[in-house]
């Protein structure tokens, strides 16, 4: 029978690393949620940024893309509007 031989530390949730340590499923999610949590408390300033440069980064591509001339990006985080198109 499949499993019958499993040990008291396997049943409860835990698993055996090749260094012998003892992994809890409840600590490893502990840990997944935590690491989660540390990524989504950026400042609002930082994702600004973030999407600013994001803009700036597809005004390039777009200038490479289509052969030249002069793109811009320009995003108004007020009106929640992102507009990436060539100089007139």
């Amino acid at each position: 029978m499949a499993g019958a031989g499993a040990s008291c530390a396997e049943g409860a949730g835990n698993e055996e690393t090749q260094t012998g340590l003892m992994i809890s499923r409840r600590s490893l999610i502990a840990g997944l949620v935590a690491a989660t949590a540390i990524g989504k408390a950026e400042s609002t300033p930082n994702l600004r940024q973030k999407i600013d440069e994001t803009a700036a980064n597809l005004a390039a591509l777009m200038n490479e893309l289509h052969g030249g001339g002069s793109w811009f990006a320009n995003v108004d985080h007020d009106n929640q509007f992102v507009l990436v198109a060539p100089e007139p």
